[in-house]
């Protein structure tokens, strides 16, 4: 075999670890080591001298512990037999993995049993040539990054698996909540793999959980119930706005009749006492019978003082408008049946008292006239006559 005269790494970009083809050098054969590589000298299967970065001449001052395994003689050109070793100490960026199988966990939110899975990107890096040649290596020509990471998928499958169901089982964790924490889930688990790693001289760089899946069915079933639940949300909150509106519509209508009524110089106790006295007054027997009217009129005017009495100290106390009489109070169809009480008595202070008499006694008979009402008549009829 022909002696080499450049000893220069020949692998790609993705190999991690490249061992030269060839065997045979002497002691004045050229050695380049690229930027970010190392080159490691192995002699019956033992590790030897350790180039970093540069370009070598070799002889015996540059390699003292592989002389001291073939004993090279001093100055001159001489063959011997190596392996030499390329180490690539760049960063492998942007290699997948995922989880080799599903882990079952329950979801707090909407209690049903899901089967979890995880997939990413990781970075590689050599740290420790030593190790890696030592335990991963051995014999073989080359070892790539995805060779490497060959290694730990079992590894990166089951640490995955367990952090998530660790993370499921806290009661405010629910599936649709995972994405939000992908960073934090990335670094808690690269920390964990670090130390499986670092053992054969590799570094984990850059590990990334991107997506956190469930099956197609499943991932249905979780949609539909937040849908459902948004909507009844919505359905709830809608209710919460309507009643907030119905109430400040009832409070502004509610300031605008008191701010009317201090305008027109009354408050709400008034305005009872009005509305009780229009009630009266638009009674259809009163108006069609002035003398059924005239006997009605004392139970309403009582009910009013009643209300009047009950209600002025309260008045008094939260409105600003005093209270006024009923007698003052009463407006609209009361002024009017006042006056057509008032019509009635002049008509009837003209008529005959006799027939006055009998109407007052018929009234009586009918029942449209208590006998009190009676007896006061008739004594105001006799002492006219």
């Amino acid at each position: 075999m022909a002696l080499i005269d450049v000893i220069k790494y020949e692998g790609s970009r993705d190999i991690l670890i490249y061992r030269y083809p060839n065997t045979e050098f002497n002691t004045m054969s050229q050695l380049v080591v690229h930027e970010s590589q190392e080159a490691v000298f192995f002699k019956n299967g033992r590790m030897l001298d350790v180039f970093r970065p540069g370009k070598y001449t070799l002889h015996t001052k540059n390699i003292p512990l592989l002389n001291k395994v073939i004993n090279l003689p001093f100055g001159g050109e001489s063959p011997f037999q190596c392996e030499v070793y390329f180490v690539n100490k760049a960063i492998a960026l942007n290699y997948k993995w995922g989880t080799m199988s599903k882990t079952r966990v329950m979801d707090n939110k909407f209690h049903i049993l899901l089967e979890i899975g995880a997939c990413g990107t990781l970075g590689l890096r050599v740290v420790n040539p030593r190790e890696l040649l030592w335990k991963i290596v051995g014999t073989e020509s080359e070892l790539t990054a995805e060779a490497c990471l060959n290694f730990f998928r079992e590894n990166v499958s089951a640490k995955v698996k367990e952090y998530l169901a660790n993370v499921m089982r806290d009661p405010k964790m629910d599936f649709l909540a995972l994405e939000l924490h992908l960073h934090d889930f990335s670094l808690a688990v690269k920390e964990r793999l670090q130390e499986t790693f670092n053992d054969v001289g590799v570094e984990l760089y850059n590990f990334i959980i991107g997506t956190i899946n469930i099956p197609d069915d499943q991932y249905q079933v979780i949609m539909q119930g937040q849908q459902e639940l948004q909507k009844a949300q919505y359905g709830k909150q809608l209710k919460s706005m309507e009643a907030e509106g119905d109430a400040k519509a009832a409070t502004i209508r509610a300031d605008g009749r008191a701010k009317s009524r201090q305008i027109e110089g009354y408050n709400w106790a008034d305005e009872q006492l009005a509305e009780t006295s229009k009630l009266y007054a638009g009674n259809p027997g009163s108006a069609q019978n002035p003398m059924n009217m005239l006997a009605q009129a004392p139970v309403a005017l009582t009910l009013g003082d009643m209300i009047r009495e009950n209600m002025e100290p309260v008045a008094k106390a939260h409105f600003s408008n005093g209270p006024m009489s009923l007698r003052k109070a009463v407006s609209g169809n009361g002024e009017k049946y006042h006056e057509q009480i008032a019509e009635e008595q002049k008509v009837h202070a003209g008529e005959d008292p006799v027939k006055i008499l009998a109407k007052l006694k018929e009234m009586l008979d009918l029942g449209l006239i208590p006998k009190e009402m009676y007896d006061e008549k008739m004594k105001e009829v006799l002492s006219r006559m």
